[in-house]
C-alpha cells in the first residue's frame, strides 16, 4: 500500500469528520481536534494527515508544542487500523517534534486504548501520571551534546 504523509489542508476538514462520523469509535479516544480549525495549525501546533493513492485519509496526527515539551495526538480509522499507520504517524511526529528541539514529548491516551498503550511502550515512551480516564506518556529526547576541549596535550 502506498501511502503519503503531508500537512492538513483546509479540504481535509470535511473527509476527517465524514470518516469520524462512519467511525464514531475514534471520538471515544481522540476528540476531533481538527474541527473549528479556520488555518491548519500556527507556529505551535501542526496537523498532518496519512492518505492512501487515492487520496482517502487513513489517520491523522496534531503536533502541540508547549515550552520545549510536545504533546502528540494520532488517530487511525477503523478500516485502517491494524497496518501500521499508528506507528508510521506516530514516528513522523516524533520526528517532527525532534526537528523542531523537542526535550520530552508526551502522550496522552484514554486508560482503554490498549493499541496505543503498547504502541507507546514499544515506541519507548514510559507512562509518568494517570489523570482521571487518562494515561500520560512521557518519552525524554536525548541530544547528542558537543564539547570543545582546549589545550589537550
Amino acid at each position: 500500500m502506498k501511502i503519503n504523509i503531508r500537512a492538513l489542508i483546509k479540504e481535509d476538514i470535511e473527509k476527517l469528520d465524514d470518516a469520524a462520523t462512519e467511525d464514531k469509535e475514534i471520538t471515544k479516544f481522540l476528540p476531533p481536534l481538527w474541527r473549528g480549525l479556520d488555518e491548519t495549525g500556527d507556529e505551535d501546533t501542526q496537523h498532518f494527515v496519512i492518505e492512501n493513492e487515492d487520496k482517502e485519509i487513513m489517520s491523522y496526527g496534531r503536533l502541540s508544542k508547549s515550552d520545549s515539551d510536545y504533546i502528540l495526538g494520532t488517530a487511525v480509522f477503523k478500516k485502517y487500523r491494524r497496518k501500521g499507520l499508528g506507528t508510521t504517524i506516530k514516528k513522523y511526529l516524533i520526528k517532527k517534534a525532534i526537528e523542531r528541539g523537542a526535550t520530552k514529548i508526551f502522550s496522552i491516551t484514554k486508560k482503554t486504548n490498549i493499541a496505543i498503550i503498547a504502541l507507546n511502550k514499544k515506541l519507548g515512551f514510559k507512562e509518568v501520571k494517570e489523570d482521571g480516564d487518562n494515561l500520560i506518556f512521557r518519552l525524554k529526547v536525548l541530544t547528542p551534546i558537543t564539547i570543545k576541549f582546549k589545550n589537550l596535550k
